[in-house]
């Protein structure tokens, strides 16, 4: 009885309740004014064709994305259209937009001026070092004299975040989509506070989609009462507005511009396995040391100062620092809905257009859209190995089916599929030809590519592509090998629900 009370009690259900509600009362006022009155329906089903051409239209929207609003508006012509106008703005709101790009601009001069020099001199000229100039074009750091260390699990990592976090004099930044109760976050939590008694500044970014189901709604208070510059971005009421699709996916930790953390680890404790939610979770995250961190304190105070709506003095923070001797090229940037630029797709596009060799990808769901889809096969038809491991326990089914859907032409083309069958794997790193990795945020799902914050480090250098390779060829073993066979021998019912949610994967 008192676990169904939390339950029905609890910040997430009250705002899903609520939201269902105003969905309910407005579709049956619809409806119900509808009934007996055919020119209601007429002109409901006039404005469903209207947003039909405007979707086909869309010169900037993927084609998967309009193919699901199209059904959508065409199979419920009177709620289609409501749903449409709630949900399917993509927009930012204006103010948000201009802030946003404001801050950007005004920390592009910050960063510094030799990326294009670095990139030419350190860079390797067949892979990805065009795009990495198209990236500095567009606001990205690339430096060098850094050390680069690849984590391919988090109980791997989360000693030495502690660690680092431990050893901050100055500053300490961190960036979480999920934040949640347990070993992992207590652990960091009375760092933070210790540190703040001492002295040292920390600020504090999560997304409040991200921890509603985990973290107690006074969990922003909590933070703020120990002292931690704290923001929740993008507060969820229970409200029927579309802005909900706006999330921050980014994860980054940074210590004295010293040292930085960026990858697919969340502060939970199924990251580091110290509980068990989907078998065991494998996940990736670089930590690096030296110049480059500076890019990663950027990418932290451009969206601080949005949050804030403070101006933030951000030579204070690059006073500190370090160089470590190393000639690893390493490219951070940030991708955000705030602009007409997908730059976490146009990384993957790159490294798949670029390949000579192999490609290794990592991916927790395979929600393609056509033109990763396209590149993905192109490369493996002329010759590049291009390898996909995904999970074998998912975390949501509905994506799972979906990401099978594709296995079938994938494999076709010569692309092979594994599932990791010791578990979820969370993973997001791209590998390829032992010299190019991304390590980072983004999914390969519509989603991260045109509605998240996300961000993605590249690192051009043979010893860290080592790494990554080692890593997957290791986890290689502990897979299954997925073949045309048992892709084609589905039963129909199967092959009727994966072409449904194939159809609208776009609007997960």
């Amino acid at each position: 009885m008192n676990k169904l009370l939390k339950v029905i009690t609890s910040r997430i259900f009250l705002t899903a309740a609520l939201i269902l509600l105003q969905l309910g009362l407005l579709f049956t006022l619809i409806v119900g004014f509808s009934i007996d009155r055919q020119w209601v329906y007429v002109t409901f089903s006039i404005i469903a064709i209207l947003l039909i051409l405007y979707v086909v239209n869309m010169n900037s929207i993927d084609i998967s994305y309009k193919l699901a609003w199209i059904m959508v508006l065409t199979c419920i012509p009177i709620v289609g259209p409501v749903l449409y106008i709630i949900f399917a703005n993509k927009k930012i709101p204006k103010a948000l937009r201009l802030d946003t790009q404001k801050v950007i601009d005004r920390f592009k001069e910050n960063l510094p001026d030799n990326g294009h020099a670095l990139i030419d001199t350190y860079g390797d000229r067949y892979h990805m070092a065009a795009f990495q100039h198209y990236l500095v074009d567009n606001g990205a750091g690339c430096a060098i004299n850094t050390r680069c260390e690849y984590f391919g699990m988090g109980d791997d990592m989360f000693p030495r975040l502690l660690q680092d976090l431990r050893s901050a004099h100055h500053f300490i930044l961190m960036e979480y989509f999920i934040v949640a109760p347990g070993k992992i976050w207590d652990s960091i939590f009375e760092i933070l506070k210790e540190k703040v008694t001492q002295g040292v500044i920390v600020k504090f970014i999560y997304d409040d989609f991200g921890t509603i189901t985990t973290m107690p709604r006074h969990f922003l208070k909590d933070l703020r009462k120990a002292g931690i510059d704290a923001y929740c971005f993008n507060p969820i009421a229970p409200m029927l507005i579309g802005s909900y699709n706006y999330r921050d996916h980014r994860k980054i930790a940074v210590v004295d511009n010293r040292i930085g953390y960026m990858g697919g680890i969340n502060l939970a404790d199924e990251y580091a396995n110290l509980i068990v939610r989907f078998g065991t979770w494998k996940d990736s995250a670089v930590r690096i040391e030296g110049e480059a961190v500076w890019n990663y304190t950027v990418l932290f105070l451009q969206e601080f100062e949005v949050l804030c709506g403070q101006t933030i003095d951000f030579a204070w923070y690059r006073q500190y620092g370090c160089s470590v001797p190393n000639n690893a090229l390493v490219t951070s940037f940030a991708d955000a809905p705030t602009d007409d630029n997908n730059l976490g797709l146009d990384a993957h596009l790159s490294m798949l257009y670029n390949a000579k060799d192999y490609v290794y990808i990592s991916a927790p769901y395979l929600l393609f859209n056509q033109s990763l889809l396209t590149a993905i096969i192109y490369a493996a038809k002329r010759g590049v190995d291009v390898r996909i491991i995904t999970p074998y326990i998912p975390d949501k089914w509905y994506v799972h089916i979906v990401s099978q859907s594709y296995y079938t032409q994938l494999l076709k083309a010569g692309v092979r599929i594994y599932e990791y069958t010791p578990g979820f794997i969370h993973s997001k790193t791209w590998v390829s030809d032992d010299i190019v990795s991304i390590v980072g945020t983004t999914n390969v799902d519509y989603r991260s590519y045109y509605l998240n914050f996300e961000c993605n480090t590249i690192i051009t250098d043979k010893d860290f592509a080592l790494n990554c390779r080692y890593d997957y060829e290791a986890t290689l073993t502990m897979c299954k090998t997925i073949t045309l066979g048992e892709c084609e021998n589905q039963y129909l019912l199967k092959r009727v629900m994966t072409a449904l949610c194939a159809v609208f994967s776009p609007l997960f």
